[in-house]
């Protein structure tokens, strides 16, 4: 999607555990997971809003 390969997404995970703690990165995946979803739902409202007018 990003051009994101293994290994960067394995250093990626390694800076974010290292900086913000190991302990906290299935939360933090979690809630960018929910806010995802949160930007697809958007998404979709905006475009059947657009489809009205």
């Amino acid at each position: 999607m990003f051009g994101f390969g293994l290994w960067e997404l394995l250093l990626l995970t390694l800076l974010v555990g290292l900086i913000f703690g190991f302990r906290r990165l299935p939360y933090m995946a979690r809630n960018a997971g929910r806010f995802y979803a949160l930007l697809q739902k958007l998404k979709l409202e905006f475009r059947n809003l657009l489809r009205i007018f």
